[in-house]
């Protein structure tokens, strides 16, 4: 009898544990990964000073209802200068956070990442979340250097951002030119992206003029410095308009000349 009674509670505890699961992380943003209990999520690189969201799938991969309910970053990398945040609790989307700050050294950092699953059907898993601190992960780049245009007409050049990071990021393109000639850009990049930036400039006077085109992060950080230069052209109006052009000497013959041509100047 009470052989019997071993192994109706073994039979009713072998039960319970065959309804209980083991769930796998399905990460979705910024890169899309799957990993099983135990196994490494790599978030991907970041810059010092940018904060990330890692965002999970509640599904677990064992069919409907048999969520996770949130996931929690245990912050082994304090000294470091990171912050880490946990995600809500029974949100359709498992949104964590990871945060650095401008001092933090580049390097490979490994946090441990609990999933939560709910107690009925699926147990809580650990897994690895990985996220490297890598510096220059935002390049900037001019499709053309130098462009020709008229006096008082715009040029466009044109700015190639691209972010390799994980995080988004915000880019200002600052040329150093008066602002009745060029005006500064700000660009919202996503993570893993890449942009085409275009900057009209409007030169006011005729002749070359090479210029520096300055690139920052929203904290101010420069990124890059690029040389741009525009050839602008003198008019058809500049040229009527400059009295001696085309006349190495002014002589009383060349008066009607000078006159002519000041007169059609304004008409143009």
């Amino acid at each position: 009898m009470k052989a019997t009674s071993n192994t109706i509670l073994l039979g009713i505890a072998l039960l319970c544990l065959s309804t209980l699961v083991w769930g796998d992380a399905y990460l979705v943003d910024p890169v899309v990964q799957k990993a099983k209990p135990r196994e490494t999520v790599d978030a991907g690189r970041i810059m010092p000073g940018e904060s990330v969201e890692i965002i999970f799938n509640k599904n677990s991969g064992y069919g409907k209802n048999v969520d996770w309910t949130q996931a929690r970053i245990q912050n082994t990398h304090n000294e470091e200068g990171f912050i880490t945040q946990d995600s809500g609790v029974g949100t359709d989307s498992l949104i964590t956070k990871i945060q650095t700050n401008l001092l933090t050294p580049e390097g490979v950092y490994d946090f441990p990442l609990e999933m939560i699953g709910n107690n009925d059907e699926l147990l809580n898993e650990t897994y690895i979340l990985r996220v490297t601190v890598q510096k220059n992960l935002v390049n900037a780049s001019l499709i053309a250097n130098q462009l020709s245009g008229g006096v008082n007409e715009p040029s466009t050049f044109t700015v190639l951002l691209v972010n390799d990071s994980s995080a988004s990021t915000k880019i200002e393109v600052i040329p150093a030119l008066p602002q009745i000639w060029a005006k500064s850009q700000i660009v919202n990049m996503t993570p893993h992206s890449f942009k085409e930036v275009s900057l009209n400039v409007t030169p006011r006077f005729a002749g070359p003029k090479t210029f520096d085109i300055r690139i920052t992060k929203e904290n101010s950080e420069t990124i890059s410095n690029l040389k741009g230069t525009i050839v602008a052209n003198p008019t058809l109006k500049d040229r009527y308009g400059a009295g001696l052009y085309g006349f190495p000497f002014f002589t009383i013959s060349l008066v009607a000349n000078y006159l002519a041509n000041a007169f059609v100047s304004f008409l143009l």
